[in-house]
């Protein structure tokens, strides 16, 4: 099992995702929710651009950017299977993924990816383990 600490501390923005997600049958299209942070964060709008290119670049797939109240939320929301992806720091992704403070339960199911150079959304998402049906 891949645990976010092999991503490195240096990493700041990170996307959390669940292994097995195939996100919310709409039809035939799948909805993933990315849950970012407050309205007016850099998340947030980070957020609205990542759906955008996986809007245009992966068929079959809506993807919709959701306020949330931050990086411990996003860890909550993706380790419940609440969201399909979120933004966190590597921190608290370790921290959730161990269920160490201030997470009262682990969430081994966390999966971190920063998308590579050169790396198209669909081939973030299938490096990932995320299966658009």
């Amino acid at each position: 099992m891949w645990c976010p600490a092999s991503a490195g501390p240096g990493l700041a923005a990170l996307l959390l995702l669940i292994a097995a997600a195939c996100g919310r049958d709409s039809g035939s299209t799948r909805v993933v929710n990315i849950v970012t942070a407050p309205p007016g964060g850099s998340w947030y709008v980070m957020g609205g651009a990542l759906a955008s290119i996986i809007n245009d670049a992966v068929p079959g797939v809506q993807a919709v950017a959701e306020v949330s109240g931050g990086a411990e939320e996003n860890v909550r929301l993706v380790g419940t299977g609440q969201a399909i992806l979120g933004f966190v720091i590597s921190k608290t992704a370790l921290q959730g993924y161990q269920g160490q403070a201030p997470f009262s339960q682990a969430f081994p199911n966390l999966r971190v990816g920063p998308r590579q150079p050169g790396e198209s959304p669909g081939d973030l998402l299938s490096r990932l383990r995320f299966h658009v049906r």
